[in-house]
């Protein structure tokens, strides 16, 4: 194979490495199931959970219970969420999830190492009918 062809077959699989190590660390490591997260929460496992859903959607379906609420829309949404502690997992959740996916860039730029976006939210939580506060 010519030297230029075996350059560009370098280039290609080493773009190919590097892109589907970000998008499978981005999809699989940072979401959860609500189930999971129920299972967790069941375990005693120490946590922070985050919903960031805006006040009229939490007075609208509740919450789930321990939760802390960080409005998504606040201006003062990514100095909030650096001012969280970082010693434990973090769970964030929104109304179906797709607010919880957005938030975590958020999250890795704020410096947490372990953080997940819960998939289907509350409403995921709703519809299995756990505890709400």
């Amino acid at each position: 194979m010519p030297v230029h062809q075996t350059i560009l077959a370098f280039f290609f699989l080493a773009f190919i490495s590097c892109t589907s190590g970000q998008s499978s660390s981005n999809t699989t490591t940072n979401h959860i199931s609500a189930e999971e997260l129920k299972q967790e929460i069941d375990n005693g496992t120490p946590m922070t959970i985050i919903d960031i859903r805006t006040p009229g959607e939490i007075n609208a379906t509740g919450k789930i219970p321990g939760s802390i609420t960080i409005d998504f829309y606040d201006k003062q949404f990514d100095a909030k969420i650096v001012a969280l502690p970082k010693d434990k997992p973090i769970y964030i959740y929104c109304a179906s999830g797709g607010r919880s996916s957005k938030s975590l860039k958020s999250f890795k730029k704020a410096g947490f190492t372990e953080f997940y976006s819960i998939d289907g939210g509350m409403n995921a939580w709703i519809n299995l009918k756990y505890p709400k506060e």
